[in-house]
């Protein structure tokens, strides 16, 4: 069986899909599954799986949630305009 190379997470900032699909590989390969048996866990298909990934539109938008909640990873909602605060805060955490 071939080993799953874990992938860093993206920065915390998310501003399109394809970041988000980011984070969602980040999760499943930290957490050693492959695609096929994190999409059998997550109760859909590889392929929705991996169209999320990569950010594909097509995908709608409680299966990303489901992807996003069943590998662990938080959302967090900042509004712009404190945005630029939190990051730094962000960046000064150990």
């Amino acid at each position: 069986m071939r080993r799953v190379v874990p992938t860093a997470f993206p920065a915390p900032l998310v501003t399109d899909l394809k970041d988000l699909g980011r984070a969602v590989r980040a999760a499943r390969t930290t957490a050693g599954l492959r695609a096929k048996d994190a999409a059998i866990m997550l109760d859909m298909a590889t392929q929705t799986l991996l169209a999320i990934e990569t950010g594909q539109s097509s995908v709608s938008l409680d299966k990303v949630f489901a992807a996003v909640r069943g590998l662990g990873v938080d959302l967090l909602i900042i509004p712009r305009a404190q945005r630029d605060r939190v990051l730094r805060r962000l960046a000064e955490r150990p």
